[in-house]
């Protein structure tokens, strides 16, 4: 089903003070996630009611933020994908898939429902897409790093491990794969805010690892960058950073901060652009499963 052209997501009034941006540390309350896991969304509907946010910024393509009421509108059942597709041959495309469990799922349906600002906040489609690659396949926007990972050769253990940590963690742990590792330690524990910060550790100590591959790296700084940007305007607009969640991948959560360099407005003005088409289309259970060779923890 198409998605129709709206004017603006849904806002709330921020105040009339303009906030200050923080000159170190977060640049508001971040929560890292596994994208499709149901602890996740079970502890941030928690940590929302909690903060009580007057926005909520999402890990998805900021060119796609109008779509986001049509998204979570009651006429659509999940699961749902926001597809984006270029509009000239070869065609690319690229999926972000959503289930009912979801955490950025709960987080948007969150935040329209109370009347408060909801955006996506990674670079647009529109730019994700200009970006040269030799893929013309179909993928969701995660699916390269998994893909990088199994290309790295195993000539040794430390290569192994660089190439793959998630699978080196499980065997560490005496776990049988990555997803029974992770639904031991994530999936099980209700402690208040133990979801959150142990993700946000675990993506600190991925991240340590530099275990991308350069291509690959280069466009995940420059996806940060870009969220990092979007997180500032949004308190320039007069939202307090204590009245702002972020949700994204565990992997970003550590770093969208004020000691790193967002954006500038002339490197947005050189990023690589390409004319898209966004739609909104129906999923299913089998395609975010493992057998599809999705899964992010869905057997």
């Amino acid at each position: 089903m198409a998605a129709k052209k709206a004017k603006s997501t849904a806002t709330t009034d921020a105040g009339t003070t303009s906030a200050t941006l923080p000159t170190s540390g977060p640049l508001a309350h971040v929560f890292g996630v596994r994208h499709l896991s149901p602890m996740g969304a079970w502890h941030l509907e928690r940590f929302l009611e909690k903060i009580d946010p007057t926005a909520v910024l999402v890990e998805g393509p900021s060119d796609a933020s109008d779509e986001i009421q049509y998204l979570i509108d009651e006429k659509t059942k999940p699961p749902v994908a926001l597809l984006s597709f270029t509009q000239k041959r070869p065609v690319r495309s690229v999926l972000y898939p959503l289930a009912a469990y979801s955490p950025e799922w709960v987080a948007l349906r969150w935040a329209l429902g109370r009347n408060r600002v909801a955006r996506f906040i990674d670079l647009p489609s529109e730019v994700f897409l200009g970006q040269s690659s030799s893929e013309d396949e179909e993928c969701t926007h995660e699916d390269a790093a998994e893909e990088e990972a199994e290309a790295v050769p195993e000539e040794t253990d430390t290569q192994r491990y660089l190439g793959d940590p998630y699978t080196a963690i499980a065997e560490l742990s005496g776990e049988p794969d990555h997803d029974g590792w992770w639904e031991r330690h994530f999936e099980h524990s209700t402690e208040e805010d133990s979801y959150r910060l142990s993700i946000f550790e675990f993506g600190k100590q991925l991240r340590a690892l530099e275990y991308e591959q350069p291509a690959r790296r280069a466009q995940t700084l420059l996806r940060e960058a870009y969220m990092r940007r979007k997180i500032r305007q949004t308190i320039t607009e007069g939202h307090d950073p204590s009245k702002i969640v972020v949700v994204c991948g565990a992997f970003h959560a550590p770093v969208l901060n004020a000691d790193e360099p967002a954006m500038s407005d002339d490197e947005v003005a050189k990023l690589p652009r390409t004319a898209v088409t966004r739609t909104l289309m129906p999923y299913s259970y089998f395609r975010l499963s493992s057998q599809s060779g999705y899964g992010a923890g869905n057997k």
